[in-house]
């Protein structure tokens, strides 16, 4: 219940406003509830009304449909268990509204009065307040004036309430000195990875015994997944494409759309150093020229980034005609100008040149043609949808769908690691992987333009493969094993004979670093684990590391405690803070609301909730 009691101050007041839109409801059935009956339940003297519960169920099924992008009716939200979270909702915005009333707590008419002044739907188009536009509101929602005064009354009494409750709980100091010191502390580290060549003899030789253990050990290695036996029919526009038959004209057509893909003029990659006035850009040219200074020297004199200034690959069109003809007119990699540009007189640097590109319609003729035919099937197979879809309607079985239609029928027994053919569509493995026995088959859309439809018709459970079958397959994985323990065994004893002094450079090792790494720092190029090691010791420490047949020993070099006058760790410690005081924030308020309902009792009547539940189905 506390979850759903954490929602920020802010969101309550948007949820009640967009709940009194109750002609937005009635688009999936949550209407007015027909009946004497005002009122689901209470806590204390506050009381959760039909039409509350209505809004705040319909609430939670557009914040589902937000997260999944799938719309369901109010019968499926309470399958789905959402009338609860609309339940503990509602007890929680009641036990507040009992507790103000208790005490006596309410913000004034202005507040009120501002509040709805600033709300954006009754905006006019200057922006300000449209009495107009509010009116218009209420009347539309069947409101007055007082019920929606109150409704925003309430919505801002509890955002004092919780304000009052969770608001200011800041971290002590030693907390966050702590997960500050902890988690940017940084380290250098030397390590190195252990390889099969530095192992000491032969490796051993499973014998029969030990293989069939290893098969009875480690079951898990040698079972088959589940696999779904399937029949099916389908079609995608690469089969019914026919780039031979698109004619001419329709190749010369989409080739001509497409001009400036198929021809494009000379470009040149170019910097522009704009400058003050033209004896600027003479001078700096002539100190160029002169070698007294690079290029590079020369912006950091005059404190520009070499990313202000690139503008990367361009025409002689998108320049100056002036700046055109300088640039344009070199054949080497050199400095130009200066010459006059859009922003004023300009040095320019030619880092490349690419040359003019013209591909003819004989290149791309052959995937022209192949993207136009493809065009043509998907069309011709979105036409024929509905004959397909009435022949199974029929009584059609995939196999009769197939011989009296284009489309192709195969069968395979599909499991989790499928990806040939069209189990590569994930529209199919996910329809598979849906499907029970016996369901009644239906065309189905893949992501290309295709279709198919499929008969699920049977299901193999996992299996253990007998050992005798995957003999060779228990040799391989027992020799990985094997070899695991033995790299892991090395690991270890390098790691302690660095630990007794022996000097990194004499055990015949390329290490590598890692420097100025902290926990939240990976190294890809290391066996696993490499930072988690690097932080379990202390300075001078080593420590085998990896997993698998994967191994490496570090050796921790340095630490750096993190500087709390940089930019980085402030912004930091700034976040620890704000996520600190908005966490135990909302713990705060969720727990005072869970008392006040314990305090003030909170009764709903599932009478009235089984009727209500039972209009909307």
């Amino acid at each position: 219940m506390a979850k759903a009691m954490r929602a920020k101050p802010t969101n309550m007041l948007v949820w009640i406003l967009i709940g009194l839109l109750v002609l937005g409801l009635a688009g999936f059935g949550i209407g007015g509830f027909s009946s004497s009956v005002q009122a689901i339940g209470s806590v204390g003297d506050e009381e959760i009304t039909v039409d509350d519960y209505l809004q705040a169920l319909q609430s939670e099924i557009n914040a589902f449909a937000r997260f999944t992008g799938q719309r369901i009716t109010p019968s499926e939200a309470i399958t789905f268990g959402l009338q609860q979270r609309a339940l503990q909702t509602l007890a929680f915005q009641a036990a507040l509204d009992n507790e103000a009333a208790e005490v006596g707590i309410s913000v004034g008419d202005q507040v009120v009065l501002d509040e709805i002044m600033r709300l954006p739907q009754f905006g006019g188009l200057d922006g300000n307040f449209n009495r107009d536009a509010y009116e218009f509101y209420l009347e539309r929602n069947g409101l007055t004036a007082a019920e929606f005064d109150s409704a925003v009354r309430g919505a801002r009494t509890r955002e004092l309430l919780q304000l009052a409750v969770g608001g200011g709980i800041a971290p002590s100091g030693a907390f966050v000195d702590t997960l500050t010191d902890y988690t940017l502390t940084q380290r250098d580290l030397s390590w190195f990875r252990v390889g099969t060549d530095m192992l000491d003899g032969p490796a051993p030789v499973a014998t029969d015994a030990e293989l069939r253990d290893y098969h009875t050990e480690n079951p898990a290695e040698f079972t088959t997944p589940e696999q779904r036996h399937v029949t099916y029919a389908w079609i995608t526009p690469d089969m019914l494409a026919d780039p031979e038959s698109v004619t001419e004209q329709r190749l010369l057509e989409l080739y001509e759309s497409r001009a400036e893909t198929y021809s494009q003029a000379e470009r040149r990659d170019v910097d522009r150093l704009v400058f003050a006035d033209r004896s600027a850009a003479e001078s700096a040219k002539l100190r160029l020229e002169a070698g007294e200074l690079s290029f590079d020297e020369l912006l950091a004199d005059l404190g520009i980034q070499l990313a202000d200034i690139e503008l990367g690959p361009v025409t002689r069109a998108e320049l100056t005609a002036a700046a055109g003809d300088v640039v344009f007119s070199e054949e080497e990699f050199e400095i130009v100008g200066p010459a006059a540009s859009a922003l004023g007189p300009a040095l320019f640097r030619i880092n490349a040149i690419l040359d003019a590109q013209l591909t003819s319609l004989d290149d791309v003729r052959a995937a022209l043609a192949g993207e136009i035919s493809e065009e043509d099937a998907r069309v011709r197979i979105s036409d024929h949808i509905s004959e397909y879809e009435d022949l199974l309607a029929a009584g059609a079985t995939i196999e009769e769908l197939a011989s009296e239609t284009d489309m192709v029928r195969e069968s395979m027994a599909f499991d989790s690691e499928s990806s040939d053919g069209i189990a590569a569509y994930s529209g199919f493995r996910t329809a598979v992987l849906e499907t029970a026995e016996g369901d009644f088959p239906t065309i189905l859309e893949l992501a290309d333009g295709g279709l198919f439809a499929f008969r699920l018709d049977r299901i193999s459970p996992p299996e253990l493969q007998p050992f005798d079958t995957v003999q060779e397959q228990v040799r391989e994985a027992w020799d990985e094993w094997q070899l695991g323990i033995r790299l892991a065994a090395k690991a270890d004893e390098l790691a302690a004979e660095l630990m007794r002094g022996t000097e990194l450079e004499l055990l015949d090792v390329v290490p590598q670093q890692a420097l100025g790494i902290d926990r939240r720092n990976s190294v890809r190029e290391a066996p696993p684990g490499l930072v988690a090691a690097g932080f379990s010791g202390a300075v001078g420490d080593a420590i085998a590391f990896g997993e698998g047949v994967d191994r490496g020993v570090l050796l921790i070099e340095n630490e750096n405690p993190p500087d709390l006058e940089t930019a980085d760790v402030r912004a930091f410690i700034e976040s620890v803070e704000q996520r600190y005081r908005a966490g135990a924030g909302s713990d705060a308020v969720g727990l005072f609301g869970e008392a006040l309902q314990n305090q003030y009792g909170l009764v709903l009547d599932q009478t009235v909730l089984n009727a209500v539940h039972a209009q909307l189905n």
